[in-house]
């Protein structure tokens, strides 16, 4: 089946691949496909060439290996930035609303996880999402960010420039939508059978009991994929979720080192030269703290502790935080 072929059945408002693959090797394609629709996904092609979008189809020989695994393999992808994936995918997930115990240790396992060499999978969303994906570029690691919408309203807008930074970085913008679809509330957990499948496991740093994350780790169960789970404080709602999966069976972590580990990988993580005032500096921030909090804890000059707590920064060990505080990435 050619590219015009399969970017229309995907334009269906019906689109279902698992029915629509049935129908397939029944010979009987033709009747899912109109001429209104031929002629839309024509238009969608020439659009993606001329914007420089690429397109990968089900049926052909280049299409990602791990997508055909699933029982609803995704008929079309529609990609920017790096059309090769990492020779190792793993996925990080977590609520919109994290906490900062939540949106720290997505920093740390992103960074650590990518500088041991990992591709991170993620979806680009509010929250946990976002620092993953940040955490990835502070390293200069690869990332792989998967959408629930089309390329001509990305979701959400004010990770423009963050998907940027991605594709600038060497990783790839994935979605199977095409360009003109809006970021509906039922496409994303239809997405998220698409981050566990190239995943080869799941990482979920935070998410309460009804959490959207769910669906993501259903998805990666039914797809024999490993889970893993940050714990969190058990008067903490946002890790009402994660500790309940431990419960269940999921991989308990507390180190990135953990999942490295488990699937025997050894890293030699390059080694952060500090001074000893930026050691001790560090020490005060395990807890987030203002600089007033830290001039009178160190008894140092304002001047001195904004120079260093920028040194740390550049370093890429210390994170700014909402409300002027600052917070230790390790």
């Amino acid at each position: 089946m050619d590219k015009i072929r399969a970017i229309a059945l995907s334009l269906r408002k019906d689109y279902n691949p698992k029915k629509f693959l049935e129908v397939i090797k029944k010979g009987m394609e033709d009747s899912l496909l109109e001429k209104q629709l031929l002629n839309k996904a024509e238009e969608v092609l020439k659009e993606c060439e001329k914007k420089g979008w690429w397109v990968k189809t089900l049926f052909e020989r280049d299409f990602p290996s791990d997508f055909f695994k699933i029982e609803n393999p995704p008929f079309v992808l529609f990609g920017i930035g790096n059309q090769k994936f990492g020779d190792f995918n793993f996925g990080i997930i977590g609520t919109r609303k994290p906490t900062v115990y939540g949106k720290k240790n997505a920093r740390i396992f992103a960074r650590q996880l990518a500088e041991g060499g990992l591709c991170i999978v993620s979806g680009g969303a509010r929250g946990i999402d976002t620092e993953i994906h940040k955490g990835v570029l502070e390293v200069r690691g690869r990332t792989i960010c998967i959408l629930g919408s089309g390329f001509k309203h990305l979701y959400p807008p004010e990770n423009r420039s963050l998907f940027g930074k991605i594709v600038d970085n060497g990783g790839t913008i994935l979605t199977e939508f095409p360009p003109d679809t809006r970021p509906f509330k039922y496409n994303f957990p239809f997405r998220n059978r698409l981050i566990s499948a190239i995943s080869k496991g799941v990482l979920v740093i935070e998410a309460s009991m009804k959490s959207g994350t769910f669906s993501t780790v259903n998805w990666a169960l039914s797809q024999g994929k490993e889970i893993f789970a940050l714990p969190g404080p058990v008067d903490s709602k946002q890790s009402e979720g994660t500790n309940y999966l431990i419960k269940e069976g999921a991989h308990c972590v507390i180190s990135p080192t953990d999942i490295l580990s488990f699937y025997g990988i050894e890293t030699n993580r390059r080694k952060i030269r500090l001074t000893k005032e930026e050691e001790s500096i560090l020490a005060f921030l395990k807890n987030p703290k203002d600089i007033e909090e830290l001039v009178e804890i160190t008894g140092k000059p304002l001047p001195l502790l904004y120079t260093i707590i920028f040194s740390l920064q550049i370093k890429g060990v210390v994170q700014s935080l909402p409300g002027g505080k600052y917070t230790a990435l390790i």
